[in-house]
């Protein structure tokens, strides 16, 4: 069934591209991601096929809001799991299989002041989220380590609202299925964008918060940004997290390190550099170290290179 749906999305968007050009009530994207890593004693190669529908209901005469859709056809393997790691240096690592992704709701109400969004969807994209962060290949610059949130590869039902007191501050709540609940404070500049939250599950509780700022307003400017995470509860894997790094133009620094329920701290340091052949196409070398590999006393130097290809 998941696959007919991926072949039927991809089959449709042709259709949908002219659409677009015409009344701009469809915007569709397809794009494939594939990289490999090694360790010096073993590689590992991972794809990513997805596709994405975005429906303006007001110029479809259907309504108002948006509606998204997301199928992905996942190949390979990641090589994480090999390594015995918590923080995966791939953010794409997950099981092999063709999936439906997101599929949501959202509209806004008041000038934009009240947004809401109702479906299957990534909570990280919502809480937590920085933007100089976005480039990292390590899954620990996605969602908040500490916190058990609904993000890839597995979306969950649920409802976020977001409502704004002004320009530069807002504040955020969302419910999703499987008891996870969270809220968040923001502050945000043109250049600078900070947000605290706090989150529960049937696991425990927890805090987070991030921070953000660029040296500029132009695409590329230096970044810096920091993010950090505590929890609470016996039955949550990571007790605490830290994070942070530097991004400019195309590359970046980063650190991440977190503290498990038992063993060691796992840190990992990455370095990569972004360079786009066209604006749909981009290659991604990447080195990460990581010390104390999943709590324990084992070390890995990784390197691996990403390329990414959209339509």
């Amino acid at each position: 069934m998941k696959r007919h749906l991926l072949a039927g999305i991809l089959a449709f968007c042709p259709t949908a591209w002219a659409q677009q050009d015409e009344m701009h009530p469809i915007s569709p994207r397809v794009s494939y991601t594939a990289e490999g890593f090694t360790n010096g004693s073993q590689a590992a190669y991972l794809g990513s096929l997805s596709a994405a529908l975005d429906f303006d209901l007001q110029r479809l005469h259907l309504g108002r809001g948006t509606l998204f859709a997301e199928a992905q056809q996942l190949h390979g393997r990641g090589i994480g799991a090999s390594l015995g790691v918590i923080q995966s240096p791939s953010n794409l690592e997950a099981e092999s299989a063709a999936r439906i992704g997101e599929i949501w709701y959202g509209d806004q109400y008041f000038a934009g002041k009240l947004r809401i969004k109702a479906g299957r969807h990534y909570a990280d994209s919502e809480f937590g989220a920085l933007d100089s962060a976005g480039d990292f290949l390590n899954g620990a610059y996605g969602a908040i380590p500490t916190a058990p949130m609904p993000a890839y590869p597995t979306p969950e039902f649920g409802v976020t609202l977001r409502a704004a007191a002004s320009e530069r501050l807002s504040a955020a709540a969302g419910v999703y299925r499987g008891g996870f609940a969270v809220a968040e404070g923001r502050f945000a500049s043109r250049r600078t964008n900070c947000r605290v939250g706090g989150w529960r599950h049937s696991i425990g509780s927890g805090i987070y918060a991030v921070a953000e700022h660029r040296f500029g307003e132009a695409d590329g400017a230096p970044a810096v940004f920091a993010r950090w995470g505590q929890a609470t509860g016996s039955r949550n894997p990571v007790a605490n997290y830290t994070g942070a790094g530097v991004a400019f133009r195309a590359g970046g620094i980063g650190v991440t390190t977190i503290h498990p329920a038992i063993g060691r701290r796992e840190t990992v340091c990455e370095a990569f550099y972004k360079w786009r052949a066209t604006r749909k196409i981009f290659l991604q070398p990447d080195l990460q170290w990581i010390a104390n590999a999943g709590g324990t006393a084992a070390h890995h130097l990784v390197g691996g290179v990403r390329l990414g290809v959209e339509w």
